[in-house]
Parts: C-alpha cells; sequence; structure tokens
C-alpha cells in the first residue's frame, strides 16, 4: 500500500501513514517490547503467507524511511487555532471567543489535536452556556502496545465463521 513493495504496483495511489515517534522501536525492533521482526512473518504464514514480503517492507520502511514531524511552535499553534476559531464560527453562526494561551492548555504533548479538541469544547461549552467558565485539563497519555487478542479472531467469514459453528 505504500508503494514500496516489488510484487505489486498501485499506479495513482498514494499512502500517507502516522505511528507515535517510538513504534518502530517498541513494536519492530529486536530492542523494543513486542520484537515483531522476530515473529511477525511466522505468524503470518500460518494464514498469509502470501503478505509476509510485504510486512517485512513495511517493517522495513517504519524502522528507516519514516520522518518525523517538526515541532509545533507557537506560531503553529496560534495560526490553527485562529482558522479554527474562523470554522468553528461559521458553522454555528456564532462568534467564536478567541481563547487564552491559558485555555489551550489541552496541548499536552505539544500535540495538535489536544489544542484542537480543547478549544472545541470549550467553544462548545461557552455557545451552549453562555455563563460557563470551562477550565480544560489533560493528563500524560502512554502508548501500549500489548497484543488485543479481541483483533486476533477470525472475521466471522470462511472458515474461521465455519470452524465457530462446529
Amino acid at each position: 500500500w505504500l508503494g514500496q513493495s516489488l510484487r505489486h504496483s498501485y499506479p495513482g495511489l498514494v499512502t500517507v501513514g502516522a505511528v507515535t515517534e517510538d513504534f518502530a522501536l517498541q513494536v519492530i525492533s529486536a530492542d523494543g517490547q513486542k520484537k515483531d521482526r522476530d515473529y511477525v512473518g511466522a505468524k503470518l504464514a500460518e494464514r498469509y503467507d502470501s503478505l509476509i514480503q510485504s510486512a517485512e517492507t513495511g517493517m522495513r520502511l517504519l524502522e528507516g524511511n519514516a520522518l518525523s514531524l517538526k515541532p509545533l511552535t507557537d506560531a503553529d499553534v496560534h495560526e490553527t487555532m485562529e482558522k479554527l476559531r474562523r470554522v468553528y464560527s461559521d458553522a454555528y453562526g456564532w462568534d467564536a471567543p478567541p481563547l487564552p494561551e491559558r485555555a489551550r492548555g489541552g496541548g499536552y504533548q505539544n500535540r495538535m489535536r489536544y489544542y484542537v479538541r480543547a478549544a472545541i469544547n470549550e467553544w462548545d461549552l461557552f455557545r451552549l452556556y453562555p455563563d460557563a467558565q470551562p477550565e480544560t485539563e489533560s493528563d500524560e497519555f502512554r502508548y501500549e502496545y500489548e497484543e488485543n487478542p479481541d483483533l486476533e479472531r477470525g472475521s466471522g467469514d470462511g472458515a474461521d465463521a465455519q470452524a465457530e459453528r462446529e
């Protein structure tokens, strides 16, 4: 899907993906907690042998070709928040007020989604409850890369569904 596999070609398809900064180290690398590089091929061979090469290509890309996003600057945040304020105002026919710096406290880990979410939540409260005085709080979020057994079950079609019925 990333257009890097020698076995498959998808002319005109452009793919952009995003993962956490520590994903390749924690999930793929032999030094990480999951070490997928060591067992993904064998796991895929059980049912999806044709995907092994693509999975290995994807892991190599994530380990070596990923680009880090540049850190947010105050100017980036200010410009984005102002555009978002105008869009929100137009969408609701209501003049969303500029939020003071402290109201952007949702920007934990310096991620834009936290700033955006905090602003929209506060504007919603101001719009619906004009006397509201919201204070956005945020907690540290740590990504966990543990297996989810629910995702390992069959999709309910084909051989998996037949085995479950028996």
